[in-house]
């Protein structure tokens, strides 16, 4: 009976589910998740692979190259760390090694540093705009380290190219910009538990040499504050400085491509989006209506911003003044008519509409859900009464 018991726990750990209730029943809101299709990415195929060209930066074959190698996982830096951490281990010493930095970056983080003469550069990875993986990053000094700049280059190991720290070939050419060996891979539709994803290398894409061109890096067309190659992430345009002529240039704005007049519905979406404390989460617990009028003050985006999108076309959506994170809203259109190759482009949520709950006056019921990664789902309730809008959660799912 314990073994049976053990058994039915484990099959149960995948997925929980807690706060559901059943009241809250809307048939316009079956009918749109029934008819519901979300766009799921497609992954560069073979042949696209041999035609593969980045928007941004140049790569040429080369005769001479450093093999890909599989059994390479850590950098030279994060060797010698590992490796005097397990002397110390051995010994039975509790090892203490504080943080180094190069420029304002962690060691750990720095694939291949170089100086040559007054230029000190090195390529890293950091997590970007809340993008599950890292993202390549270049850091830049023409004065010795004395000062730096750091500059996105778009790019993501293995999507489709990876850089190959651990080959001779100088990080700094002749022409002061940086290049590193590459290679290419193919990635599959798998995605399993928390976004771990599955790359194969392309065989015949081995041998590549990738060229960072500095004043690509460091183009701003508009002079918003955004690089052009952030611009093509976040989907702004890259010649205004105010994409939704809001009045809040690109690189501060929270929600920089729509500026939609606000409605009633738009309290309700901003109260889930920036996690409002006066949300109701479970019954019986203290809550406070959100005012019918209720107007939120912008918030401004920095450099460490999170960055998410959202697909939707709902004008209420649209409106709303995000102060967690910055949002980049895709109209369903948009997003059917771009390719999708990778599964993180962005991070993102799906949110429905608000529907008409079933038997219940001036409440409505809504869903939001993750798109990529681990899947959860949260189902809230909003009803309107003369003080305020009461908003609460009906449902949360994980698996």
């Amino acid at each position: 009976m314990k073994n049976y018991l053990t058994m039915l726990l484990l099959l149960l750990l995948p997925a929980f589910s807690f706060g559901q209730d059943d009241k809250y029943q809307s048939r316009e809101e079956d009918e749109y998740n029934k008819n519901y299709k979300y766009k799921h990415f497609e992954p560069l195929t073979e042949d696209q692979i041999k035609h593969y060209k980045n928007e941004f930066f140049d790569f040429k074959r080369i005769e001479d190259f450093t093999p890909y190698n599989d059994s390479l996982w850590l950098t030279p830096y994060q060797d010698s760390v590992f490796n005097m951490k397990m002397k110390y281990i051995l010994r039975g010493d509790e090892p203490d090694f504080p943080r180094q930095n190069v420029g304002k970056i962690d060691k750990h983080c720095i694939l291949k540093h170089e100086k040559k003469g007054q230029i000190e550069a090195f390529v890293y990875e950091e997590p970007v705009y809340g993008s599950p993986l890292p993202g390549l990053w270049v850091a830049y000094s023409t004065n010795s380290g004395s000062s730096w700049e750091y500059y996105y280059t778009g790019l993501v190991q293995k999507k489709p190219l990876f850089v190959k720290w651990y080959s001779n070939t100088p990080l700094i050419n002749e022409d002061g910009d940086l290049q590193m060996e590459a290679c290419l891979f193919i990635q599959d539709r798998t995605i399993g538990p928390w976004g771990m994803e599955h790359f194969t290398l392309a065989l015949s894409e081995d041998g590549l040499l990738l060229t960072f061109d500095l004043k690509t890096l460091w183009r701003d067309s508009d002079d918003d504050g955004l690089t052009d190659i952030v611009e093509a992430k976040f989907h702004t345009d890259p010649n205004n400085p105010d994409t939704d002529s809001d009045g809040i240039p690109d690189n501060l704005d929270m929600n920089p491509r729509f500026s939609m007049p606000r409605t009633e519905k738009t309290i309700v979406f901003e109260a889930v989006l920036n996690e409002d404390e006066r949300l109701r989460f479970s019954w019986g617990e203290a809550y406070e209506l959100i005012p019918l009028d209720e107007v939120t003050l912008p918030s401004y985006a920095t450099d460490t911003t999170p960055t998410l999108m959202i697909v939707s076309d709902d004008p209420n959506l649209l409106a709303v003044q995000p102060t967690r994170e910055r949002i980049i809203f895709l109209t369903p259109e948009e997003y059917d008519n771009e390719p999708h190759y990778y599964s993180d482009d962005l991070n993102g949520y799906r949110i429905t509409p608000l529907f008409k709950a079933d038997n219940m006056d001036d409440t409505f019921v809504f869903s939001m859900s993750s798109t990529k990664g681990s899947v959860w789902e949260s189902g809230y309730y909003a009803t309107r009464t003369k003080d305020g809008w009461d908003i609460g959660v009906t449902f949360q799912i994980m698996e």
